[in-house]
């Protein structure tokens, strides 16, 4: 009788995995991956050098909200600032886990159906440049303990200059 009982868990938990491995393998996503090569990150040097500038910024708390949605001065998205020099935020550096799965299309597909909580993300890092017309970048602001995480952009007044962030509880800025 405890070998059957066995026998039968044994058997749900196999069509649980197959179920599973079915999901995983061929379940539609709404995009079709292709191989690339990842070219091999370089470290931040020159312009790009580590830098803690972004650190300790001054916070405007929006309780509960999150988004970069809480400054309106200007048209989002690229925005000259006073000097006509645009910023830029990166909210996400580089992830060898996701670079090791450039060349491979399938595996990029089966990741893209797991839960949101269980992809391989990089870690947070908040990073702001600033580039001239030409594309030249003039300013670096990084903050690598990710305290004020995954910053977006900046939005620029006579006095400060705000930092958007997708997930801090508050408005970052640092005065002008």
């Amino acid at each position: 009788m405890r070998g059957s009982i066995i026998r039968r868990v044994i058997g749900i938990v196999a069509i649980v995995v197959l179920v599973v491995a079915g999901y995983l393998c061929f379940w539609p996503v709404p995009v079709e991956p292709v191989a690339w090569a990842a070219p091999v990150p370089t470290r931040f040097t020159g312009a790009y050098a580590p830098n803690t500038r972004l650190s300790g910024l001054r916070t405007i708390d929006t309780s509960s909200e999150v988004g970069p949605e809480h400054i309106a001065i200007g048209p989002y998205d690229l925005m000259r600032g006073r000097d006509g020099r645009i910023r830029v935020g990166l909210f996400k550096p580089r992830n060898p886990a996701a670079d090791g799965l450039a060349e491979k299309p399938f595996m990029r597909k089966v990741i893209l159906r797991l839960p949101r909580s269980l992809l391989p993300l990089g870690e947070s890092y908040s990073h702001v440049f600033v580039i001239d017309e030409d594309g030249r970048v003039t300013e670096d602001m990084q903050d690598p303990s990710g305290a004020y995480p995954e910053a977006t952009s900046a939005t620029e007044t006579a006095d400060r200059l705000y930092i958007h962030s997708l997930h801090a509880h508050a408005i970052g800025w640092l005065p002008r």
